[in-house]
């Protein structure tokens, strides 16, 4: 197990990655990937499996991952009970995102399994991380570059303030985040998916038609610009890439009065293909002052509060173990 680890820690670069300070100047440095060291416990002799692999993943991800840190990957393995063994891993959101997870996931079990002798169906070369990123830097930095920030600056400075029901201005600002996680039960995602069908829409367009469709009744505005978070893996090369691959398309949403749900999707649908179609990479998805006070110019706010966050979670494999398992 610990293997399958540094073997995806040697492939993958962005996993290695840290942050040197020299004064005020910041350098991506990489760390040798023989360096890396994995913990081990040996939880073989506990009662609850279970509840013991539970408190350690606890324990890994309740241990924060400061940005300055020499490694901002961390990975334990863990023996428990009946033979089984289980590596934890947690990384810094300034090197991984979700897709990473996945992806990581997927090498090592692919790993594992031709370590047993079975037959795995190799995966299609991906771009790296940092020759993508490098990509992206001079394209920013050309006419086309150029081109798509002078419009997403136009499109920021015709959007209207949310106000929340007390009519608070919503914009970001330093102050502490609060998290309601929450699982929806099979039953309303077979709901979801059936309404998908009968539209011939995606359930992510159903998702984001409720969730705007609740946004207008809230804030009692007709429109609103939403931050609809994505993933830059948009081609085949790209499926392997690890590293902090999403990014953010603002769309710009008019809920009309006695508008239904099916009008409001395909109005909605409009604007978004329409905004990935002008993606620009990366930059939306950062709000000044989301870091620390005075990081950003204050006269540039950020005018987009509500943000839609939708990901496909887990891997294939993972799936498909859910769907046989119960509601």
């Amino acid at each position: 197990m610990a293997d399958a680890v540094r073997a995806a820690v040697a492939r993958h670069e962005s996993l290695r990655t840290r942050i040197a300070c020299h004064g005020e100047v910041l350098e991506l440095v990489l760390n040798p990937a023989q360096d890396l060291q994995i913990e081990f416990e040996d939880l073989s002799d506990a009662q609850d499996g279970d509840a013991a692999g539970r408190a350690v993943v606890a324990e890994i991800f309740g241990n924060h991952i400061p940005v300055e840190a020499p490694w901002l990957f961390r990975a334990k393995v863990v023996a428990l009970p009946g033979g089984d063994a289980a590596a934890v891993m947690a990384a810094n959101h300034f090197i991984s995102d979700a897709g990473t997870r996945n992806i990581l996931l997927q090498e090592i079990q692919d790993w594992l399994d031709r370590k047993a002798g079975r037959d795995v169906s190799p995966r299609p070369p991906a771009i790296p991380y940092y020759a993508y990123s490098l990509g992206e830097r001079r394209f920013l930095e050309g006419a086309h570059g150029a081109s798509l920030i002078d419009y997403w600056r136009r499109w920021y400075g015709r959007q209207a303030v949310m106000h929340a029901p007390s009519g608070a201005a919503m914009e970001w600002s330093a102050g502490t985040r609060i998290v309601n996680n929450f699982t929806i039960p099979r039953r309303a995602l077979e709901r979801v998916n059936a309404l998908a069908t009968e539209h011939g829409v995606t359930p992510f367009l159903v998702f984001l038609g409720i969730f705007c469709l609740a946004m207008a009744r809230w804030s009692k505005m007709e429109r609103f610009p939403v931050r609809v978070l994505g993933d830059k893996r948009s081609r085949l090369d790209l499926a392997g890439t690890v590293g902090l691959m999403f990014c953010a398309d603002p769309v710009e949403i008019q809920v009309l009065p006695g508008q239904d749900l099916a009008q409001l999707m395909r109005a909605i649908l409009v604007e978004y293909e329409a905004s990935l179609a002008l993606r620009l990479p990366t930059l939306h998805y950062f709000a000044p002052h989301f870091v620390r006070p005075d990081i950003e110019p204050a006269g540039y706010p950020n005018r987009i509060p509500a943000v839609f966050n939708y990901y496909s979670g887990g891997t294939a494999r993972e799936r498909a173990q859910r769907r046989d398992s119960p509601d």
